[in-house]
């Protein structure tokens, strides 16, 4: 064997050996997983109906992670799927145990308020018109893809799921006991009950009538006013007023009035519509109505839940 030969042996064994001592790595960091974390804003004081960007601290929210803006592929080996974050005060952020971990690969994030463990979809979240209820948001896609470098400071932002009917109702001489026991929305928009795609915020519902149940302290009709909120399943129709009959019930007996035209109300999402009643000794009478945005005064429609 000539000289020649042994030194390209010997070059060739040595590059295997160096090889062997240093193999070829990954870039560092690019396996790494972050948890989660939603950074709060919000008051601090209990409310069950949210008001522009009032959370309840105690509240718990369901997120969904996805590796498309279609949500129809999970994130990681058997995805995240209505994960329960709760505020911890203690952070002064939402978190979950165990919590939804992110990597390199960018994360779609959806959401909704308040947590419920029936959730299984994010396009099948259920919702119901309530008296005084919780009210429902939901975050749709986020306007960039969360991934580990930005998990732990995650903001999402929600908007109001359900419509908001306030009900004031003024005893204007009434000389009975002044006592409401129910309240009846009818019309062909209404529904007690449905499902929030929270990928787009359309709702799916069945039309019915919703009866609403009034409790305790509620049922008194006073009279500088008495205030009922309600939380309706919104209406396919955004745009138009529409007939709606109340019918409260006070001292066992039904009183009802209808309002449409140009007394219509809108049941749809981030509205509300806001109704005084006067209740007399020859029944009950429209004296207002107004529509607006989801808050008094016009205030925000959308809370926020994230960075300061």
């Amino acid at each position: 064997m000539n000289a020649k030969h042994i030194s390209i042996i010997v070059a060739v064994v040595a590059l295997l050996a160096g090889c062997a001592k240093s193999p070829i790595e990954t870039p560092s960091g690019t396996n790494e997983l972050t948890d989660l974390e939603l950074t709060h804003v919000g008051s601090t004081e209990v409310k069950s109906v949210i008001n522009g960007t009032d959370f309840p601290e105690e509240g718990e929210i369901g997120l969904f992670l996805f590796k498309d803006e279609l949500a129809e592929t999970p994130y990681g080996e058997s995805g995240y799927t209505n994960v329960k974050y709760s505020y911890d005060s203690g952070k002064k952020k939402w978190t979950a145990s165990p919590s939804i971990k992110v990597g390199s690969t960018p994360g779609y994030l959806y959401g909704y308020y308040p947590y419920d463990s029936e959730a299984e979809s994010i396009e099948a979240v259920p919702v119901s018109s309530s008296l005084d209820g919780d009210d429902v948001m939901y975050a749709s896609k986020q306007a960039e893809p969360v991934t580990g470098k930005t998990a732990a400071g995650t903001t999402i932002t929600m908007n109001h799921a359900l419509a908001r009917v306030s009900i004031t109702i003024v005893n204007k001489g009434y000389t009975g006991n002044a006592k409401l026991s129910k309240i009846k929305f009818s019309g062909a928009e209404i529904a007690p009950e449905g499902t929030l795609n929270a990928l787009d915020g359309s709702v799916t519902a069945t039309k019915s009538d919703v009866t609403l149940d009034v409790t305790g302290e509620a049922q008194a009709i006073t009279a500088t006013g008495t205030l009922y909120e309600c939380l309706l399943v919104p209406s396919e129709v955004e745009t138009n007023k529409q007939t709606v009959t109340l019918t409260l019930t006070i001292d066992d007996q039904d009183k009802t009035i209808t309002l449409d035209g140009e007394n219509g109300v809108i049941i749809a999402q981030n509205t509300k519509s806001n109704i005084t009643i006067t209740l007399g000794n020859t029944g009950i009478a429209l004296q207002t109505v107004s529509i607006g945005a989801w808050g008094d005064g016009g205030s925000p429609s959308t809370g926020t839940i994230g960075g300061e």
